[in-house]
């Protein structure tokens, strides 16, 4: 009788001790997986940061890149991101130009360790808009290495609520993903 007692709480322990440690690990993928994931970023560029000087025959430097992104994580480990940028150089000072718009698709493989995202095996493809051919390839390639560069990040992903997630990387630099 003794005996039964003791393993049955013993296997009631395991069944706890389980529960505890998998159960955040299922509410985040199934939070994660369960939306289209909205982000909006900004990027500055100073004339520091520019590889190159440019001479008078070249197109003028980027200012500033305005990121639109949505996001689907797939529940089978795959991810798909379409990327809408607008992209605002030293010479279009006037608002009444329209800005440049680049689009990228991305996708690979994401997966969650202990509450961080790891996305894997990304592929970036350029999709030519009318208001992208006033870029140069270069410019182009710049925005694309540098987009890969904030995807092959690892994350910490904290959920703020159903509809939003805080995903902070090893630079402790942050986003916020919404949902609609």
């Amino acid at each position: 009788m003794n005996s039964k007692v003791i393993i049955g709480l013993l296997v009631a322990c395991v069944v706890v001790t389980v529960g505890i440690y998998f159960l955040p690990a299922y509410k985040l993928h199934k939070t994660i997986t369960s939306n289209e994931w909205k982000n909006v970023l900004v990027m500055l560029f100073s004339d520091q940061n520019s590889q190159d000087v440019r001479s008078e025959n070249e197109m003028p430097t980027l200012d500033k890149v305005e990121v639109f992104s949505n996001t689907r994580y797939l529940p089978d480990g795959i991810f798909i991101k379409v990327t809408h940028m607008k992209v605002f150089r030293s010479d279009n000072a006037d608002d009444s130009a329209p800005p440049s718009t680049v689009e990228f698709t991305e996708s690979g493989k994401w997966e969650l360790h202990r509450n961080y995202l790891f996305l894997k095996d990304t592929e970036i493809s350029n999709v030519p808009t009318e208001r992208s051919l006033d870029l140069t390839k270069e410019q182009v390639s710049d925005l694309r290495t540098r987009l890969l560069m904030t995807e092959q990040q690892s994350s910490r992903v904290d959920i703020i609520n159903e509809r939003s997630l805080l995903l902070t990387n090893l630079n402790e630099d942050s986003q916020l993903l919404h949902a609609n």
